[in-house]
């Protein structure tokens, strides 16, 4: 795949963007400032390792991360594994929000097995439903995971990636400037202990390319854009069960829409 340099804009905290000093604003915009690009690392091919760890328990959506599944995917010519994971469901709802030790060494296991074959692997925040609706509410608590999970790959090698959040949507559809501004306080806490790590980040409207308009992101020279596409939608999502009515199975790919 082909490696994006950025020149990224400014952009405040999200306490900034709640008191209205963020850059999205009705103030005036600070102007912006260009960032050392650097060459983001090829990825290569890659597999969604997803509904595993995204229900309630691992297996409650009927699949668990089993070994094998690693060699199938090197044998498959495969480069990384996203890893979807919904940290919510094994982090306390109190303050200081402690991850589940059982949880996060299970999440250690499948980052070794990535590596242990010369995969990179990507660990996310996945269906964090909770912040997607009230983000001002829910920031303490997020913040809170990325502590503990870069804290726990500090010391892992540069082919684990971080993902911020997975497709934000819901408020930051309306108010973009307090995802830019969440991602600043995400990366703050992230840089504390990984300053050297890629973290991938996306806009909003479930990661969508036409919301990169929208989208204001922070001077960071290790931060990889990440977009979600799925056009034309009735061939990606045949017989998607979550999608009403569902596209029927079958539809074939056309390269010449008229």
């Amino acid at each position: 795949t082909t490696s994006l340099t950025l020149a990224i804009a400014a952009c405040g905290t999200l306490a900034q963007a709640i008191t209205g000093s963020a850059t999205g604003s009705a103030a005036a915009p600070e102007p912006q400032r260009s960032v050392r690009a650097l060459a983001a690392p090829d990825l290569g091919r890659g597999v969604n390792f997803g509904n595993m760890l995204e229900g309630p328990f691992e297996g409650a959506w009927g699949l668990t991360v089993e070994e094998r599944f690693f060699d199938v995917a090197v044998q498959a010519g495969m480069e990384h594994i996203r890893l979807p994971i919904s940290w919510t469901h094994h982090a306390a709802d109190t303050a200081p929000y402690t991850i589940d030790p059982a949880f996060m060494d299970r999440v250690q296991w499948r980052v070794d097995q990535a590596l242990a074959r010369n995969l990179k692997i990507i660990v996310n925040v996945h269906h964090y439903d909770e912040i997607n609706a009230d983000p001002v509410a829910e920031a303490p608590r997020v913040l809170a995971i990325w502590q503990q999970i870069a804290t726990t790959f500090a010391d892992a090698p540069p082919s684990v990636v971080f993902e911020v959040l997975n497709e934000p949507h819901g408020v930051f559809n309306d108010q973009p400037a307090l995802w830019d501004a969440l991602l600043v306080d995400a990366l703050n806490v992230i840089r504390q202990t990984n300053p050297r790590r890629w973290v991938l980040a996306g806009p909003t409207s479930w990661n969508a390319i036409g919301a990169l308009d929208t989208w204001n992101p922070p001077a960071d020279p290790r931060l990889m854009v990440t977009v979600h596409h799925y056009e034309p939608f009735g061939f990606t999502h045949q017989g998607a069960t979550w999608v009403d009515p569902s596209p029927p199975v079958g539809t074939t790919w056309d390269p010449d829409p008229v």
